[in-house]
């Protein structure tokens, strides 16, 4: 009778250590999961943060390039005032204020000067072609006496056609 009262008091204290041992693992386990909560909650503060700064480093950018475009708005409009201002003054050889020259017109395919602009060349529109030699060729391009559709052959060791 002794042994199994002594028994029985010891399955009654390895009950109440395991108790104690489980209620110890949940109050770390709870104070673990505390202290990861916590780290996460500084890791994301810290990355509010530095969003905020990045947004203050662009708003100032935002704002320095505004003002830039406030400036460079004002210069040109005050650079076309000048620039209609001396036109009007301009004299008959071209020259404004003796620095800045009038635009002349210029034709890229006629090669003449103050005649006509490019978009506006005559020899632009598509015209018929002329005969030279028996060959068919543009106005205003060079006659030159090779037929444009007949087909060359190319040496590549020499790097030159018809041989």
């Amino acid at each position: 009778l002794d042994q199994l009262e002594a028994r029985v008091r010891e399955q009654h204290e390895l009950v109440a250590q395991q108790q104690q041992q489980s209620g110890r693992r949940s109050r770390t386990n709870s104070t673990g999961e505390e202290a990861s909560y916590e780290q996460q909650v500084d890791f994301l503060n810290s990355v509010i943060v530095d969003m905020q700064k990045k947004n203050d480093e662009l708003r100032n950018r935002v704002q320095v390039l505004e003002e830039i475009g406030k400036f460079l708005r004002e210069f040109e409009n005050s650079f076309q005032t000048q620039v209609e201002t001396t036109r009007t003054r301009t004299s008959n050889n071209g020259l404004t204020n003796g620095h800045i020259r009038t635009i002349r017109k210029y034709c890229d395919i006629c090669e003449l000067f103050d005649s006509h602009e490019t978009e506006d060349c005559p020899q632009q529109s598509s015209s018929p072609l002329i005969m030279v030699n028996g060959i068919g060729q543009e106005p205003g391009h060079t006659y030159n006496a090779v037929n444009r559709t007949e087909h060359r052959s190319y040496c590549m060791t020499c790097e030159k056609f018809g041989h």
